[in-house]
C-alpha cells in the first residue's frame, strides 16, 4: 500500500510526542491527563482533534443521521486516551503496526489484523510510525441487529460474539483475527474506503453491504485464526475456537459429557466456557444450532419435515415440533407455509 503522508494534525502530534516522550511510551492515558501533557508539549492537544479526547464517546459525535457505519483513519501519533462507547468498533491494520489496550489486555496488532470490540469496553489505540495505516470502522449498536446481524448465519463464532455483546452485560470484550495480510480482505476494505470518500447515491446502503461482506469473508477465510480474550494459558485461545467449531460440526449428536472428555475438561469447566463465550448454556446452544439449521432446510419445499427433523438431530416429531414452536411461535409446517406465501428466504 502506498504510504500516506502525515497531515498537519499528525505532524503536530508527532512533534508533541518528540517533546514529551512518555506520550509514546504509555499504552493508555486518561483524558484528565491531557492538560498536563499539553502544557509539557506547549500545544493544546485536545484542540487538534475534531472530537474531544474524552473517556465517554456518544454515537452522535461520529455518525451522520441515517447511517449505520462510520469510517475513520486513525491519526498517527494520537495519544492513547482510554475511552468507551455504546457502538461496536472494528480496527483494521492495513499497514504498519499499532498497540490496542482493551481493558487490562495489551494487544500488539500487525498488518492484516482485525480486532472487533464490543460496546462499553474501555480501550486505547495508538500507533507511532509514519508508515502505519490503521482504520476504525464504527457500527451503531442500536441498529446493528437489523442492519447486519440477520445477514450472518447465527451458526458461527462471530455471530455468537455479536449476539452476546448486544444482549448481555458480561460479554467478551473483543475478538482478534490474525489474517496474515489477506489480499482479498484488503481489496474489499479498499472498496469501503473509496465508497466513504465519494458522496454518491446509496452510499450509506452500500457501505452497510460492504462491511457485511467483510464480516462474512473474515469468517469464511479466518474463522480458525480467531483469538479470544482473557486466555488463562498459552494455546487456550486455539482450544476455545476449536471447541466452538467442534460443537458446530457435531451439534446433532454431541453431549456435554462427550465434549468434556474430548477436550479434557470437566463438564463444569466446559459449561462455564460455553456460557462465557456464547452467552448460552450448552442445551440452549445446541437447540439454537439445531433450529437455525432446520429453518435453512425448511426453505426447500421438497424436503419432508421428517427428513429435516432427522438431519438436525431430533429423534421424534413430537419433540421437534415442541422445540420449534417454543422458539418461533409456529410449527415447522406453518413456518414453511409462511415462507412460501411471502417468498422470503432467510439469509
Amino acid at each position: 500500500m502506498t504510504m500516506i503522508p502525515l497531515n498537519e494534525t499528525e505532524q503536530a502530534f508527532r512533534e508533541a510526542s518528540r517533546v514529551v516522550p512518555e506520550l509514546k511510551e504509555c499504552t493508555d492515558i486518561l483524558s484528565s491527563d491531557i492538560p498536563v501533557y499539553s502544557k509539557k508539549a506547549g500545544i493544546d492537544l485536545d484542540a487538534l482533534t475534531p472530537v474531544p479526547l474524552s473517556e465517554n464517546l456518544s454515537e452522535d459525535q461520529f455518525f451522520d443521521a441515517g447511517t449505520n457505519v462510520a469510517l475513520f483513519r486513525h491519526l498517527r501519533y494520537l495519544p492513547p486516551v482510554r475511552h468507551s462507547h455504546r457502538f461496536f468498533e472494528l480496527t483494521y491494520v492495513l499497514s504498519g503496526t499499532c498497540r490496542n489496550r482493551i481493558g487490562s489486555e495489551l494487544i500488539s496488532m500487525q498488518e492484516g489484523d482485525v480486532c472487533i470490540i464490543a460496546p462499553d469496553h474501555e480501550h486505547a489505540l495508538s500507533t507511532f510510525a509514519d508508515d502505519a495505516v490503521i482504520y476504525n470502522v464504527l457500527i451503531r449498536s442500536s441498529t446493528f441487529e437489523t442492519a447486519f446481524f440477520g445477514t450472518l448465519s447465527g451458526r458461527d463464532v462471530l455471530s455468537a460474539f455479536f449476539s452476546h455483546a448486544l444482549y448481555s452485560g458480561d460479554s467478551a470484550s473483543h475478538i482478534l483475527f490474525r489474517t496474515q495480510q489477506d489480499s482479498e480482505l484488503s481489496a474489499l476494505f479498499q472498496q469501503l474506503i473509496l465508497e466513504d470518500q465519494e458522496a454518491r447515491k446509496y452510499r450509506a446502503r452500500l457501505m452497510d453491504t460492504i462491511i457485511t461482506a467483510f464480516f462474512i469473508l473474515l469468517l469464511r477465510r479466518h474463522e480458525q485464526d480467531i483469538i479470544l480474550p482473557d486466555s488463562k494459558s498459552p494455546g487456550q485461545d486455539d482450544k476455545l475456537v476449536y471447541m466452538l467449531n467442534y460443537i458446530q460440526a457435531n451439534y446433532t449428536h454431541i453431549s456435554v459429557r462427550e465434549l468434556a472428555a474430548f477436550f479434557h475438561y470437566s463438564e463444569r469447566q466446559i459449561s462455564r466456557l460455553i456460557k462465557e463465550y456464547t452467552g448460552m448454556n450448552f442445551p440452549d446452544l445446541i437447540r439454537h444450532l439445531k433450529l437455525s439449521r432446520a429453518c435453512e432446510l425448511l426453505t426447500n419445499p421438497d424436503l419432508p419435515v421428517t427428513t429435516v427433523m432427522e438431519t438436525v438431530g431430533y429423534a421424534d416429531l413430537s419433540s421437534f415440533y415442541k422445540a420449534f414452536k417454543a422458539c418461533y411461535g409456529m410449527t415447522p409446517a406453518q413456518y414453511r407455509e409462511q415462507l412460501h406465501a411471502s417468498d422470503i428466504r432467510p439469509s
